[in-house]
């Protein structure tokens, strides 16, 4: 009895199972076209892709890629993993100043390594992240590189240095963070009552502002939530101006306090650290988001940028990057109230609290641009 009320509870009808089966088939017919239209928008997308490349694929492959590509001869490390590969111009300029290395990933950032047979063909792409390799062949960002597979494929004219500074408290050391703002400089006036800081100078050396005759005096505006760039005319490197203001209060934001109580913003500053700059190779666990930063080549901590200058439209050199280096702490008191909550992100130096400043500049036209970038 017991068994047999088992088997009638357990055991579906016609009805359920005729029902159950037209669901599954349903839903297999529609599995079947997602897979279909995913593959049409995947060809769609990879035929845009070799229509528009930097790198002209052949009409016809004398020589296919084989299904086992063969293991490349040469690398080129790049720290940007959205490299353009629709438009030849972007693409030159990403690799120009993005390729670090052709021998081993550097081993802090995130980018991408390319493999080259002996023909210069490109057979292999891998993500690299803190040194080490990835070949996670699912990943978008591997994926859109797979058309050119088997083709000639441009190569870096030559890779980047990298470039870590180092604190040093010594009077010969050429650049500082921090500190006394440098006599006779002049910060530029702001609409916005958060105002700018002086925040660095670097100094001319082999591997920093090589070929300049005058140091740069670095500004931003450490009291702003977040904003997307900041542009200024350096003719007079003791006296920036910034460039359509207007533009640039649309795009910042303001922390939730009032600004009343900053009692003078272009006087806050920080305790002065000392600085030398030395190549280090790829081996640049010292730029880092919580160190004083780099130059050379730009480690990006997030979505990589080229920007181009406000007045010639030219794709702009990479200066340095500095980062937040929590030791340096605040001189005085800037402000005549500050609630709880933001005074340990106030209280030491930090762009966004841990983030990266990035500086870039046109000779032609004198402009430095920052941007800053935070986890």
């Amino acid at each position: 009895m017991f068994r047999q009320l088992l088997k009638k509870l357990f055991t579906p009808s016609k009805t359920v199972l005729t029902k159950a089966a037209q669901e599954a088939a349903a839903r297999e017919a529609a599995a079947e076209e997602a897979v279909t239209q995913d593959a049409a928008v995947e060809e769609a997308s990879t035929q845009s892709v070799r229509e528009q490349a930097p790198v002209s694929a052949p009409s016809e492959d004398p020589d296919p890629a084989p299904n086992d590509p063969p293991e490349p001869v040469s690398k080129l490390f790049i720290t940007n993993w959205e490299m353009n590969l629709s438009n030849p111009d972007l693409f030159a300029a990403d690799l120009a100043l993005h390729a670090v290395s052709d021998t081993e990933p550097p081993t802090v950032g995130y980018g991408v390594a390319l493999g080259y047979d002996g023909d210069d063909r490109l057979v292999k792409a891998q993500i690299w992240e803190d040194g080490r390799l990835s070949d996670y062949t699912g990943s978008r960002k591997l994926r859109r590189w797979k058309p050119f597979f088997g083709h000639p494929f441009p190569k870096a004219a030559k890779v980047n240095p990298l470039v870590a500074f180092f604190p040093e408290d010594a009077s010969r050391m050429p650049h500082q963070i921090g500190g006394k703002m440098p006599e006779g400089f002049e910060i530029p006036k702001m609409r916005n009552p958060a105002g700018l800081q002086y925040v660095a100078t670097l100094k001319p050396t082999e591997n920093v502002l090589k070929g300049w005759d005058h140091p740069l005096h670095v500004v931003f505006p450490l009291f702003l939530a977040h904003f997307s760039r900041l542009d200024l005319d350096y003719g007079n490197p003791m006296a920036p101006v910034v460039i359509d203001e207007d533009a640039f209060e649309k795009a910042m934001g303001l922390h939730d306090f009032n600004y009343e109580d900053i009692r003078n913003p272009s006087e806050i500053r920080y305790a002065r650290q000392r600085f030398f700059d030395a190549d280090v190779g790829v081996g640049v666990r010292y730029i880092r988001d919580d160190q004083i930063g780099g130059a050379g080549a730009p480690i990006w901590f997030q979505s990589p940028e080229l920007p181009r200058c406000p007045k010639s439209g030219n794709h702009m050199e990479f200066v340095a990057q500095l980062g937040s280096p929590h030791w340096l702490k605040v001189i005085g008191k800037p402000f005549k109230k500050l609630p709880s909550h933001h005074a340990d992100a106030f209280s030491t130096f930090g762009f966004y609290g841990s983030g990266t400043a990035y500086i870039f500049y046109m000779p032609e036209t004198k402009i430095v641009t920052v941007m800053a970038k935070s986890f």
